[in-house]
């Protein structure tokens, strides 16, 4: 089917679906990262490991999402946006088949990395079906709907993984997920039409290995940090790698002709300022999931039930924060900017909260840094892109 074709059929419930399979894709990638967070202690007795090893399986998934981005471009490019949404879906069905049948904990580990990896791809092409379904003149709200999507599925993640954990299995959340991704595998066959975008060059390749061996050597650095000791020679060792190997790969991007991450755009301070809120946002929502889950299933000895209902408070908080910044997104920069700085200043006001909790304390002193984070986090990520993309104007 050609895409003029593509085209004339593009009416209708067509784009509805092309909508609705965005947000699904945008939230299956969410979910995916953070549910596993609260099986922590069950992975441990299934594969017979440490906690601290256990880390892993929490670190491959966003370990591969992050990756994913860097060849997201190159993929649709050459393959079409149909094809590569597809790949992305299989990947992440063959990460949930590999979890399922995982009996050893380096394939979990694994499996974990390809959800992440297909779950990063099918989360860059859901702006892809955004742009097929619509005309440009017509796009912003629904990439606003996208947006919250993201930022919903982050907060209720921890909600739907204890939920899994108490009421069924770990493994519900690769049934769930293998489920989700082979129906959208099959709908994007049928539906999505197969448009590309203009092709850059060849692939840098020296850059993407040097930025996956940084990133390999960060997370070592936070694994083992904490119990080894910041200052332990294996950890300074893996702090060194790191620093050369990002600065190996931001090299390559200067001198590539067609850099894996053009870093021209870091010129706009605009643009800076917005993609370091983006960042912001991933690491704070990242150790808000893992560290109160696990503080309240190993100090509070909490039910994962119970913890499910606590974090009901983060979700509620998005929602509200969601509801009063949203009409911000179609006012002036001064708008975006306050909002950005009451987003940043609700992130790390619960923060501080939350790191001075103890076995002493109730769930209500968890509960309302978690609503305040969660409006927080709806201001940062609601006006962090708008910022961004108005900082060239």
């Amino acid at each position: 089917m050609g895409g003029n074709a593509d085209e004339k059929e593009m009416t209708g419930g067509r784009r509805w679906l092309l909508l609705g399979m965005a947000c699904v894709c945008t939230m299956l990638t969410f979910l995916n990262m953070g549910c596993i967070t609260a099986a922590t202690p069950d992975l441990s007795g299934t594969f017979v490991v440490g906690t601290l090893d256990v880390s892993w399986s929490g670190a491959a998934c966003p370990l591969g999402t992050a990756l994913s981005f860097t060849v997201a471009a190159y993929l649709w490019a050459r393959l079409g946006l149909r094809r590569s949404l597809r790949t992305a879906l299989l990947l992440m069905l063959a990460g949930t088949l590999a979890g399922l049948a995982a009996d050893h904990f380096f394939i979990m580990v694994l499996a974990r990395f390809l959800q992440g990896t297909g779950g990063g791809l099918a989360l860059v092409y859901g702006t892809g079906l955004v742009n097929a379904a619509l005309p440009p003149e017509r796009r912003s709200p629904a990439m606003g709907v996208k947006l919250c999507s993201i930022g919903l599925a982050s907060c209720a993640s921890p909600v739907a993984g204890c939920l899994l954990v108490q009421y069924w299995h770990w493994k519900g959340l690769f049934v769930i997920v293998g489920a989700a991704a082979a129906l959208l595998a099959v709908l994007t066959t049928l539906y999505v039409p197969n448009t590309k975008i203009p092709k850059n060059g060849k692939f840098d390749w020296f850059s993407f290995l040097a930025l996956a061996a940084g990133c390999v050597c960060i997370l070592m650095v936070l694994i083992y940090g904490e119990t080894d000791g910041w200052t332990a020679p294996g950890v300074l060792c893996w702090m060194y790698g790191g620093f050369c190997s990002l600065v190996l790969a931001a090299i390559s991007c200067m001198t590539h002709r067609t850099p894996l991450l053009d870093v021209r755009v870091l010129g706009n301070w605009r643009f800076l300022f917005g993609l370091l809120a983006s960042l912001c946002n991933i690491f704070c929502i990242c150790w808000v999931r893992v560290g109160t889950v696990q503080f309240m299933r190993n100090v509070m000895n909490y039910e994962p039930a119970g913890i499910a209902w606590v974090f009901l408070v983060l979700v509620a908080g998005f929602c509200a924060g969601a509801a009063i910044v949203l009409p911000l997104m179609q006012k002036g920069r001064l708008a975006l900017r306050v909002g950005m700085m009451a987003g940043l200043l609700g992130l790390g006001s619960s923060a501080f909260f939350l790191s001075r909790l103890d076995a002493g304390c109730s769930w209500l002193d968890v509960a309302w840094p978690l609503g305040l984070f969660g409006v927080g986090y709806a201001f940062c990520l609601n006006v962090a892109t708008p910022l961004a993309l108005r900082g060239g104007g």
